[in-house]
């Protein structure tokens, strides 16, 4: 007859809970200044949207390996990219785009702009942890980070110059 050793039945059982416990849910390990954004935008939304919660409109993925997530306030009235003046998106369609990256149990603010049309998040698909590929997204010219400047535009075999960002 077999009698487990109580501190062997004590650490399966820590080693088969501690997985669940590891899963923390995005939103709440995210920095207090973020989730209360969140949580402020989620609760000006008009009463007829069917509001985000929990995780919902975060999307995660991976950037050379760390965990990180992409918080546009877009997504949490109606989950669609809706854009409700003075709620979500300023004048202009202008809205809030940040990317967060874990390190350790903390996470920094890697990113972080006012977009001016609806973003598209390019990760690996068909993954657990799909990995950044391509962030598209327009900012207002002049924007830090994007400056206007001159540049030469061939089409049709003529140059003509045009000002960009």
């Amino acid at each position: 007859m077999n009698i487990l050793n109580p501190l062997a039945v004590a650490v399966l059982s820590a080693a088969m809970i501690a997985p669940v416990a590891a899963e923390t849910p995005i939103l709440r390990s995210l920095p207090s200044a973020v989730q209360k954004e969140i949580q402020e935008v989620r609760e000006s939304c008009p009463a007829d949207e069917k509001n985000t919660s929990g995780d919902a409109g975060l999307q995660t993925f991976t950037v050379s390996g760390a965990q990180a997530v992409l918080v546009d306030s877009l997504n949490f009235c109606g989950g669609q990219q809706t854009c409700f003046h003075g709620i979500n998106c300023a004048t202009g369609y202008t809205h809030s785009v940040t990317i967060d990256i874990r390190r350790g149990n903390a996470w920094k603010k890697s990113f972080s702009v006012d977009a001016t049309e609806p973003v598209f998040l390019s990760v690996e698909p068909y993954v657990e942890n799909p990995k950044f590929r391509a962030l598209v997204l327009s900012v207002h010219a002049g924007d830090l980070g994007c400056p206007v400047r001159d540049k030469v535009i061939r089409r049709l075999g003529r140059r003509r110059s045009a000002t960009s960002s």
